[in-house]
């Protein structure tokens, strides 16, 4: 089997989905993950395995309401 390697570091965040009403605007960084693409007879699979934990949350707005910079 040949296939091609791509390594590379990424420091995405993702905001937090929860439809709960007292729920807080946060965000978490994405944790490392090895991720593992296939193509074989028409048909392309993907998998994800993540490696690390997630840093975060952290909020969007401060105490008084103001953006977190």
């Amino acid at each position: 089997m040949r296939g091609r390697v791509t390594i590379r570091d990424v420091a995405e965040h993702a905001v937090s989905l929860d439809f709960r009403d007292d729920a807080a605007p946060v965000f978490e960084f994405e944790p490392g993950a090895i991720v593992v693409h296939r193509q074989r007879e028409g048909r392309f699979v993907s998998h994800v395995s993540y490696i690390d934990p997630s840093d975060g949350p952290y909020p969007f707005f401060d105490g008084a309401g103001a953006i977190v910079t």
